[in-house]
């Protein structure tokens, strides 16, 4: 038997595919017409090119890209809201007091200083703070940022810190900061005011 399509001769006889072409090979009945071919499960031929892919493989890529877009989201928010919320500044150790009354100016000219050996800075301390909720934090009276406070400079000394939030009792407590020491406060809860 010849092949319709490509042409091929040595089809075998019964075939209902040509081997070279794929094409459907229909058999001629004895009345001369093209007789329909019997379809059966063994020769159901399925096409993949023709089924359509499920679209689980797209959907679960759609899903992870948007996970990393939150998860990146969320680093960033959480780097540039600590930045600002904790400069580094080094702080005195104590409250400034009033500036004494002033002298007297005198005309004659000081005698020349000499040159005295600079006194060692001591090495300033570490704070750092966090509180649930969130608050606005100041050391010895001067504001420093909001929590989270990280590694927060210094000078070593007794300090007085304060976290407080509108709508919430505030938080006071003493330290004694030595130089190069790094001191952690975390367990600070602010606790919702009393109506009165």
């Amino acid at each position: 038997m010849r092949c319709p399509h490509c042409g091929r001769p040595d089809v075998p006889e019964g075939a209902k595919f040509c081997i070279d072409c794929g094409a459907s090979i229909q058999r001629r009945s004895s009345s001369g017409s093209l007789a329909r071919p019997r379809v059966s499960e063994s020769s159901l031929i399925i096409d993949y090119d023709d089924v359509r892919p499920s679209r689980r493989p797209r959907a679960r890529s759609a899903a992870l890209i948007g996970l990393g877009v939150v998860v990146v989201g969320l680093g960033v928010w959480l780097t540039l809201s600590s930045l600002g919320a904790s400069p580094p500044a080094d702080l005195p150790a104590s409250p400034p007091s009033a500036a004494p009354a002033a002298a007297p100016i005198d005309s004659t000219p000081p005698p020349a200083p000499t040159p005295a050996p600079a006194p060692a800075r001591a090495e300033p301390g570490l704070l750092s703070l966090n509180a649930v909720p969130w608050g606005r934090v100041s050391i010895d009276g001067r504001v420093v940022g909001n929590t989270p406070v990280l590694d927060l400079r210094v000078a070593p000394g007794a300090h007085r810190v304060r976290v407080e939030r509108p709508g919430f009792e505030p938080y006071e407590r003493d330290i004694s900061v030595v130089a190069g020491q790094r001191l952690r406060i975390t367990d600070i809860s602010l606790a919702k005011q009393r109506r009165r």
